[in-house]
């Protein structure tokens, strides 16, 4: 058992950040180390907590009783448990916590479908203050709940775990009433089809990332919201049937700067979607107002008979000047990487990239999928 905490020796007045880590059953913790951190307890800022996957269900209220109703500052409060439930360990313990903004759950283990789920909304902790959640639930009524019992939200990821085997590409799930978050600004949702934004206005959203979408629920988010200001978009895994319809989803959105597109495998990844983004007429720009603001282009899964649409598109954009009526924003970043089964790219698209880049254009072709996330690029200030 390991407890860490900063800045503990200095002056007294200082915050605390503090981490817990159980990683083995039998572990016991240091007496003393654990008496000083309680007495402490006013002072903490942040409490995370790193369990194993045996965790007695008593800890907290056992180890941890002496802070209940004690911590003034607590902003945030993350949990990392694998296969644990978060209510059978947290209990009412963090009930009272006047400054909590921030809550944080994680599943250690990343794979397997028996995960349980993140602190249910039912448990007794300030949800209302709530600011900034990232958790995972088996059912989509658990995340629409969470969603209604902190209406301040700010930041929020959620990854919904339940599978639909057939999904009936027309049912269009409501929550049990449309769910406004006025304030939320970024979200990332990870979720099976029927998705959860067939329940949510978003007004104040800017940035999106989207797992497994449905053009329909996302379109219809965004014009229900009048979300126009969008600046980021980012797509993981879109199905062939979804790649064609990201087109009008795009045009409605004429401030993005940043848009990551990741397919579900080459041949799902339409030439309309480089075509539409691509500037045909130099000279009059106003007749393809398709995203002029996007100066961050990535692309995901691309087959080698595509690249070339999708580097004629990009040589479109650099090479083209502004016009009095129709600003063009310059890309400043291009990336593309392959497919699954293909871990080079044709020679004469190496070559081409290699001009462009020479020309000063920031445009690199990545050689597999581990690239990308060695890079970070899809997954960086993901919520």
């Amino acid at each position: 058992m390991i407890w860490t905490a900063s800045p503990l020796r200095q002056r007294s007045e200082s915050p605390l950040d503090i981490t817990f880590i159980w990683k083995r059953s039998d572990a016991t913790a240091d007496s003393k180390s654990l008496d000083l951190l309680l007495t402490q307890s006013a002072r903490w800022r942040s409490f995370r907590l790193d369990l194993c996957w045996n965790t007695p269900d008593d800890f907290i209220p056992t180890v941890l009783r002496g802070i209940r109703g004690r911590l003034p500052l607590l902003r945030t409060l993350e949990c990392i448990s694998p296969r644990r439930r978060a209510a059978s360990l947290f209990g009412d313990m963090f009930a009272e916590l006047p400054e909590l903004r921030e809550l944080r759950f994680a599943d250690a283990d990343a794979e397997g479908a028996d995960r349980d789920e993140s602190l249910p909304p039912s448990v007794n902790v300030p949800w209302w203050q709530i600011t900034h959640f990232r958790g995972r639930y088996r059912a989509l009524d658990d995340g629409f709940a969470i969603l209604r019992a902190a209406p301040d939200l700010v930041q929020c990821g959620l990854t919904i775990n339940e599978w639909h085997p057939d999904p009936d590409p027309t049912y269009a799930p409501l929550a049990p009433e449309q769910i406004e978050l006025l304030h939320l600004r970024r979200f990332s949702i990870q979720c099976e089809p029927p998705n959860i934004l067939w329940g949510l206005t978003l007004p104040a959203l800017q940035e999106l990332w989207i797992t497994f979408p449905e053009a329909t629920s996302l379109l219809s988010c965004i014009e229900r919201s009048a979300a126009y200001q969008l600046v980021t978009l980012v797509v993981y895994q879109c199905a062939g049937d979804v790649a064609p319809t990201l087109v009008p989803i795009l045009r409605v959105l004429p401030a993005l700067l940043t848009v990551f597109l990741e397919f579900l495998d080459g041949r799902n990844a339409t030439r309309d979607i480089f075509d539409a983004l691509a500037v045909k007429n130099r000279s009059s720009l106003q007749l393809n107002p398709l995203c002029l603001a996007l100066s961050r282009f990535a692309v995901g899964d691309l087959t080698a008979s595509q690249i070339n649409a999708f580097l004629d598109m990009v040589q479109s954009l650099i090479s083209s000047p502004a016009s009095n009526t129709t600003p063009i924003q310059k890309l400043t970043f291009v990336r593309a990487y392959p497919n699954l089964y293909r871990y080079a790219w044709p020679e004469d698209a190496v070559s081409r990239v290699g001009r462009m880049h020479e020309a000063g254009s920031d445009i690199k072709l990545d050689s597999g999928f581990c690239a990308v996330f060695e890079a970070g690029y899809m997954h960086r200030g993901r919520p």
